[in-house]
C-alpha cells in the first residue's frame, strides 16, 4: 500500500506550511469565538478575587468597574492571546510529529501502518489505530502541560504584581475616606 499522506517525512517548507496553518488556526478561533471573547473578563474577575478580598462576585465586578471602568475587565488580554496562540500551535505540532513517529513505530515492529488503516475508505478503529492516536495525544498533552504551567504561573504573577498598584490606590481613597467621616 502506498503512503497515506503525502506529506508524511515532508521538507522544511511543508513543515512550515503546517505550522503556519497551526498558527492562524489558533488565532483565528479566539478572535471569533463568542465564549472566548466573554470567558476573559469573567476570568479575570475570578483571579482578582483569588488575589485580594472582595465580599462577593458582584463587589468585584462593581469596584473594577468604578476604578477602572470597561478597560479593567480587559487589561492583559494580548498576553492570553499569544499564549493560547503559541501553545496550540505547539500542541498541533507536537501531535502531529508523535503520530508520524508512533506510525513508524507500529510499522517497524508490528508490520502494521494506523495511518494507512485509518485513512482506507470503510475501516474501523483498530488497536494500532487507538493505541497510536491515544499516545500521540497523550505526548502533546503531557508537553504542553509544560506550558501551560508555566504561562499560567507568570500570568499569576503579572496579575498580582498589576493588581498590586491599583490595591494601593484603593487603599489610600479608603483610609481618606475614613479619616475625614
Amino acid at each position: 500500500m502506498g503512503e497515506a499522506i503525502s506529506n508524511r517525512g515532508g521538507g522544511f517548507r511543508q513543515q512550515c506550511t503546517f505550522n503556519v496553518c497551526c498558527c492562524k488556526s489558533a488565532l483565528w478561533r479566539p478572535m471569533n469565538n463568542r465564549s472566548d471573547r466573554y470567558q476573559f473578563p469573567l476570568d479575570s474577575v475570578k483571579t482578582r478575587m483569588q488575589t485580594y478580598k472582595y465580599n462577593n462576585f458582584a463587589d468585584c465586578v462593581r469596584h473594577t468597574y468604578q476604578m477602572e471602568r470597561f478597560r479593567g475587565f480587559f487589561r492583559g488580554v494580548a498576553a492570553p492571546m499569544v499564549s493560547v496562540t503559541l501553545v496550540r500551535t505547539i500542541s498541533f505540532s507536537v501531535y502531529q510529529k508523535s503520530k508520524y513517529a508512533y506510525a513508524a513505530w507500529f510499522k517497524r515492529h508490528f508490520g502494521l501502518d494506523p495511518l494507512v488503516h485509518v485513512n482506507t475508505p470503510g475501516t474501523y478503529p483498530t488497536f494500532s489505530t487507538v493505541a497510536c492516536f491515544g499516545a500521540a495525544g497523550a505526548t502533546a498533552g503531557s508537553f504542553i502541560t509544560l506550558v501551560a504551567c508555566t504561562e499560567n504561573s507568570l500570568s499569576a504573577s503579572t496579575t498580582r504584581a498589576n493588581n498590586h498598584r491599583s490595591f494601593r490606590v484603593d487603599q489610600g481613597l479608603c483610609s481618606g475616606v475614613c479619616s475625614h467621616g
